[in-house]
């Protein structure tokens, strides 16, 4: 009875904040922005990945999913309530399908270094004949156990907020982070020159699972929508009136999510040769396309363009130059730009520093086209500075 009524109560405040004006102004501009139509800058902190943003003692709940849920529920409402930035709530509770992914076959496993708490990958291809031993992976849903999960829920809050069962909303087909997991990160650079047909051969394998790990999730209607309050790309939402809200059938209805981190320092013309290709083949079973993550693009940008004609927003990493990003770019796409981390990860920030960066790409994008993410964050500690740094950049996006 405890973990009910505590559920209850954050399930209405999750309701209240859902539904305020607040938020429903934040999703039209959100749709603005991706539509290519923007009416003002956006700025996001992710805070998802900082572990002590909720406490262990902050949680009440004594059932091991419930707890789970409250933290889901309350990790939402603190950072509305407490950030000031353009987060904005899912209009229901989703309960992800239960998939099961099968094995590559050549023994993929990985382990977490103590150190670091990095996940580190063993690499079972370091020989290029190796390749032929890959075998197609198989895909499984436990349907009974998700809708289990979704029933309990639904029972205790959903007429308050609604649950509803849903597949993976963030489609990011990680081509080369397989392709760094199964050969290494040496090989990614020695195949090229001493056994290209094993790097297109293993590149070919992984777009080949990629179709159909999408092939499964469209035959067993898994593939939900995405044009909302989902991450659609690199802490960015998809929000946009040109993909579907609902009634999603195929992967061209919704936002794919295509990058190449690990071959950022491959030359661009060995990226154009051995990797390109298959990532514009993949781009293709998508409706609309977030490229990019930490990557640096402005040496690339203009064969990938070429390359692949549905990408909607780019994003601009700080090893990316702003203003030749701003050229390439123009207003033909979202640019995202990823702030450097760093600067505000410090116990205290230079918020001069902040400004700085948020200004430069705020000067090169008079028409606003632009949304500034803080991603990579790994510590809350504190809730002022990222108070501060809302409410400078509400200064500086002229809100």
């Amino acid at each position: 009875m405890k973990d009910k009524t505590r559920l209850r109560a954050l399930a209405g405040r999750y309701a209240e904040l859902l539904y305020s004006s607040s938020s429903a102004q934040k999703k039209k501009d959100w749709t603005a922005l991706h539509d290519l139509h923007p009416r003002r800058p956006m700025f996001l902190l992710e805070t998802a990945l900082m572990p002590d943003f909720i406490a262990e003692e902050d949680l009440q709940c004594e059932d091991a999913f419930l707890r789970e849920t409250e933290k889901r529920l309350l990790h939402d409402i603190r950072h509305v309530e407490l950030i000031g930035d353009d987060y904005v709530l899912q209009d229901y509770f989703p309960v992800p399908w239960k998939i099961g992914y099968g094995d590559y076959g050549v023994g993929l496993q990985y382990e977490i270094n103590p150190q670091t708490q990095a996940i580190v990958a063993n690499h079972p291809l370091q020989d290029p004949q190796q390749v032929k031993q890959l075998k197609p992976r198989s895909f499984t849903v436990d349907r009974a156990a998700t809708l289990a999960e979704k029933e309990k829920l639904a029972n205790i809050f959903g007429d308050l907020l609604p649950v509803r069962e849903t597949g993976p909303v963030t489609h990011v087909p990680g081509l080369t982070r397989r392709l760094f997991d199964l050969i290494g990160p040496e090989n990614i650079y020695f195949w090229p020159y001493d056994a290209p047909e094993s790097f297109h051969a293993v590149m070919r394998y992984l777009t080949d699972d990629c179709f159909a790990f999408y092939d499964f999730l469209c035959r067993e209607g898994l593939l939900p929508a995405n044009n909302g309050a989902q991450m659609a790309g690199s802490g960015s939402y998809g929000f946009t009136q040109d993909l579907p809200s609902q009634g999603v059938q195929s992967t061209e209805q919704v936002w794919g999510w295509v990058e190449s981190q690990e071959t950022s320092t491959v030359s661009p013309e060995m990226f154009e040769e051995f990797v390109l290709p298959y990532l514009a083949e993949v781009s293709r079973k998508f409706g609309l396309v977030y490229y990019g993550c930490c990557e640096q693009l402005h040496d690339r940008w203009e064969r990938i363009e070429r390359k692949i004609g549905n990408i909607r927003s780019v994003s601009v990493s700080p090893w990316s130059d702003v203003g030749k990003m701003h050229e390439f770019l123009g207003k033909k796409y979202v640019f995202s730009k990823k702030l450097t981390p760093q600067y505000l990860s410090v116990d205290e920030p230079d918020f001069r520093i902040l400004r700085e960066e948020a200004a430069k790409a705020l000067q090169v994008r008079k028409d606003a086209g632009v949304e500034l993410i803080y991603r990579d964050i790994y510590q809350f500690k504190n809730a002022e500075k990222y108070q501060k740094w809302a409410q400078m950049m509400r200064a500086e996006t002229g809100e």
